[in-house]
C-alpha cells in the first residue's frame, strides 16, 4: 500500500439537510488527507449544502427517481475507480451497494452505515444478510444497534458505535451582543422566551406532539404573549406538515409559532434561542441535541430522543416520556419559568457533557483506525480474486466525468429578511 493514498468511495442517496448529509460532510472536511483520497457518489442530484468539501472528487448518479439501474451505475464506477473501501450510508443505498458487488470485478471492503430510527422492516429483514459482506455495520446509537441485534439479527461482533462528532468551536455560547444580534435578524423580541426545535418536518420528529402541547398550554393560560416557538426544517413528510398547520390554525398558536423553512446555518436560531426541545418519536443520535447543548442551550426531549443520554434530566434539561403531550406541555412550562440564569447553567453543564462523553478528536480517531483495519482485512483475506487484490497496486485512472457528473451547485439561500418578505 505504500506509495499511494487508499482510496476510499463514499455512496449516499442525497445531500438533502440531515444528520446523516452533515456527519459525511464533516467526516470528508476531516479525514487524513496523507492517507485516503476519495470520491463522493449520490444517487440522486439534491443537494442542500453550500462550500462542499473541495479535496475529493463529489458527483451525482442523478438517478430521476429510478433505482433499477443504480447498482449498475455503481458497480461500473466501483470497477473503474477501484477503491480500496467502500463506505455507504443508509439502508436503501447499503442495499444498491450490496447488488452493485455482485455485479463488479472488484471487491473492496466495506463499511456500511446504519443511522437513524425507525429502520423500516424490510431494511431490518436485510440487514443480516447484507452484514454477511461488510467488515462492520456502523452505528451512531445504542438505539440504534438495539434494532440491528434485536430485530435485524445482525450479530453484534459486526456493529462499531461511532457517536456522532459536533465542532465545539462552531458551535459556542453565543456573547451577549450575537443574541441580540441575533434575535434582531430573526424579528424576535430582546426578553420573550424562544423555543427551538430544529428537525425535519416529519411523523417522527413529532412536530404534531409538540403543537399539541402548546395548545394545552394555550387553554390553561400558562403561554406568554411573546412566547415564540421555531420549526426550522425541511419538509419530509407533507401529509404531516399539513395536519401541524391545520392544528396551528385550529388552536390560534398562529403568532407563537414560526416555520422558516430549511436554514443551512443553524448557529443564528441556537443564538437566539432560550432552549431547545426535541420531542420526537425515534432517534438515533440526534446531531441537535449535541449541537443545542454545545451552544449553551438546555434541552427538553423525549425518552426514545435520549437513548444515548445527551440530555441529563434536572441537570441540562428535562427528559419526558415520548409520545405524551401532557408531560411535554409541563415540561415547557418549567422550563419558562426558570430563571434566566438557572436555564444557562444548565446549558453550560450540557455543554461540558458533550465535549466530555462525545470529543470530536476521539470519533474521527476511531473511523480513521476502522478504515484501515478494514482494508487489512480484506487484503488478508485469502484467497482474494487478483482483481481485488489489483486494490493494492498503483492507482488506476479516476472515473470519468461521464460516469460520475459532478453535483450541481447549492442553491443560494435567503436571508431572513429576505423570507420575511
Amino acid at each position: 500500500m505504500s506509495g499511494r493514498r487508499l482510496r476510499v468511495l463514499f455512496v449516499i442517496k442525497n445531500l438533502q439537510q440531515g444528520g446523516t448529509e452533515g456527519q459525511l460532510l464533516q467526516m470528508l472536511e476531516t479525514l487524513d488527507a496523507s492517507l485516503f483520497e476519495y470520491r463522493l457518489c449520490t444517487v440522486s442530484s439534491e443537494v442542500h449544502y453550500a462550500g462542499l468539501p473541495k479535496n475529493g472528487v463529489i458527483g451525482s448518479l442523478d438517478s430521476r427517481g429510478s433505482d433499477r439501474r443504480v447498482p449498475r451505475q455503481l458497480a461500473a464506477i466501483i470497477d473503474q475507480y477501484r477503491p480500496d473501501l467502500i463506505h455507504s450510508f443508509r439502508d436503501r443505498v447499503n442495499f444498491q451497494i450490496w447488488r452493485a458487488l455482485r455485479r463488479t470485478q472488484h471487491q473492496p471492503a466495506v463499511l456500511m452505515s446504519v443511522r437513524g430510527r425507525p429502520i423500516y422492516p424490510q431494511y431490518l429483514a436485510l440487514a443480516r444478510l447484507i452484514s454477511g459482506r461488510c467488515f462492520k455495520v456502523t452505528v451512531n446509537s445504542k438505539s440504534v444497534a438495539a434494532a440491528l441485534t434485536g430485530v435485524g439479527r445482525v450479530p453484534a461482533e459486526r456493529i462499531e458505535i461511532i457517536h456522532n462528532v459536533s465542532d465545539a468551536d462552531r458551535f459556542q455560547p453565543p456573547s451577549a451582543r450575537q443574541r441580540t444580534e441575533a434575535r434582531a435578524a430573526l424579528d424576535l423580541s430582546d426578553d420573550g422566551f424562544v423555543l427551538l426545535c430544529p428537525a425535519r418536518l416529519s411523523f417522527v420528529k413529532n412536530q404534531i406532539g409538540l403543537i399539541v402541547s402548546l395548545a394545552m398550554l394555550k387553554r390553561r393560560r400558562r403561554l406568554p404573549d411573546d412566547f415564540r416557538l421555531l420549526l426550522p426544517g425541511r419538509v419530509r413528510d407533507p401529509w404531516s406538515d399539513r395536519v401541524m398547520r391545520f392544528l396551528i390554525r385550529a388552536a390560534g398558536l398562529a403568532r407563537w409559532v414560526r416555520i422558516p423553512g430549511p436554514i443551512g446555518d443553524l448557529r443564528p436560531y441556537y443564538h437566539a434561542a432560550d432552549a431547545l426541545v426535541l420531542p420526537s418519536w425515534a432517534e438515533g443520535m440526534p446531531n441537535v441535541s449535541l449541537e443545542g447543548h454545545l451552544a449553551g442551550l438546555p434541552a427538553i426531549v423525549s425518552r426514545q430522543a435520549n437513548r444515548d443520554e445527551i440530555v441529563v434530566a434536572g441537570e441540562t434539561g428535562f427528559v419526558v416520556p415520548t409520545g405524551r403531550p401532557g408531560p411535554l406541555a409541563d415540561a415547557i412550562a418549567d422550563m419558562i419559568a426558570l430563571p434566566g440564569e438557572t436555564r444557562r447553567a444548565m446549558g453550560q453543564r450540557g455543554r461540558a457533557r458533550v465535549q466530555e462523553l462525545f470529543p470530536r478528536a476521539a470519533a474521527l480517531e476511531k473511523m480513521t483506525n476502522l478504515y484501515l483495519q478494514a482494508i487489512a482485512d480484506r487484503a488478508s483475506h485469502a484467497p482474494l480474486p487478483a482483481t481485488a487484490m489489483a486494490a493494492l497496486t498503483p492507482p488506476a485512472p479516476a472515473v470519468t466525468p461521464s460516469l460520475l457528473p459532478p453535483l450541481p451547485s447549492a442553491p443560494p439561500r435567503p436571508t431572513p429578511a429576505a423570507r420575511a418578505r
